[in-house]
């Protein structure tokens, strides 16, 4: 999700993402993720916390994988924290 946020503005999209898979590692959306990511859906939303699905896949992938997240938009990432999220500014991996 993050590499397909990260490439889809680009002018050389293709190019974009080979350069992104040279440098990090690209996970998967596995089983694991989109059911951990389907059950704390229901719990924002049964809370009125409504999130964007990109956001919440990211999230949940990140901890699913028990690994910090690293980015510059926290604020949309917060209500995770609850569900186990950690930051990358909040001491590292």
């Amino acid at each position: 999700m993050t590499e397909y946020e990260f490439i889809r503005g680009k002018v050389d999209p293709l190019r974009a993402k080979a350069l992104l898979e040279e440098v990090c590692a690209v996970l998967p959306l596995d089983n694991r993720i989109i059911g951990r990511a389907s059950e704390v859906w229901r719990e924002l939303r049964r809370r009125g916390e409504i999130m964007d699905d990109r956001d919440l896949l990211i999230g949940v992938t990140a901890i699913v994988n028990d690994l910090p997240l690293w980015t510059g938009n926290r604020k949309h990432f917060d209500r995770l924290k609850g569900y186990g999220l950690r930051f990358w500014d909040d001491g590292g991996p």
